[in-house]
């Protein structure tokens, strides 16, 4: 399990099995764990130098969020983990759940005066802005592709979420993150599709109309998980699992 890094232990157990957590997870949805792969608590606490407590308490919380799962087999009384699978069928039910939730929650601009809407505006701008010059690139950086992708997102999140939505929504991020790390490397067709969208809802945003705001980011969710789609339709999904394995930088879904 090529874990690589060291996570440094600091004093207090909880922040040690969270610095844990968040190792693993990192390596799960940025692909350098592929679906599959076993992971074991042994194997964590040794290759991330901590003790096998906050090992044991990180897997179980990856476990809770389906990241790992059971394997079927068993070592006496424990469960054998495994990083999850990746399949159109759940990438087309995450895509479709992320565009309900963001839908309804783009709906808050209308409450949003002149001048937040213009300010809102102008931050998603600039955020698409960078998200297309990285994207336009000859040669991408696809962790810093998928990083501007994510902050045009993050900044609808930031201003129009509320507690319970925003609750929602992360709890689906680490499963789409998945996907986008990869889709869009074996895509290789461009985010012309995506930019459209993108300034779609910055336009959509800037009037404050709800309708046309919801429809919008519904539009780029939904568009989203047909490019997906596409995508295993013609590699088959055995040969999807084939081709990120040979991924060595994974990127954005397309969307």
């Amino acid at each position: 399990m090529p874990l690589r890094r060291t996570v440094a232990s600091p004093p207090a157990p909880a922040t040690v099995s969270l610095a844990v957590y968040d190792e693993v997870r990192a390596l799960i949805v940025r692909g350098r764990l592929l679906p599959g792969t076993r992971v074991t608590e042994a194997d964590v606490a040794a290759e991330l130098r901590v003790s096998r407590t906050p090992a044991r308490e990180a897997l179980r919380r990856l476990q809770q969020e389906r990241l790992l799962v059971p394997t079927g087999a068993s070592d006496g009384a424990k469960v054998r983990l495994a990083v999850a699978p990746m399949t159109a069928a759940e990438a087309r039910e995450l895509y479709a759940a992320a565009g309900a939730l963001e839908g309804v929650m783009v709906r808050n601009v209308a409450e949003c005066d002149a001048d937040a809407r213009v300010a809102l505006s102008a931050e998603l701008a600039r955020a698409q802005a960078a998200f297309r010059r990285e994207a336009t690139r000859r040669a991408p950086d696809w962790d810093r592709l998928f990083e501007r992708h994510h902050a045009f997102h993050e900044v609808l999140r930031a201003r129009l979420a509320g507690p319970r939505l925003r609750l929602l929504l992360d709890g689906l991020r680490p499963h789409l993150d998945r996907y986008e790390y990869f889709y869009g490397r074996l895509h290789e067709t461009g985010f012309e599709a995506t930019f459209e969208e993108h300034d779609a809802i910055v336009a959509a945003i800037e009037t404050g109309h709800a309708d046309l705001a919801e429809r919008a980011v519904r539009a780029n969710w939904f568009n989203g998980a047909d490019r997906l789609a596409t995508v295993v339709q013609r590699a088959g999904e055995a040969g999807f699992l084939r081709g990120l394995a040979s991924v060595r930088h994974p990127a954005h879904s397309g969307r």
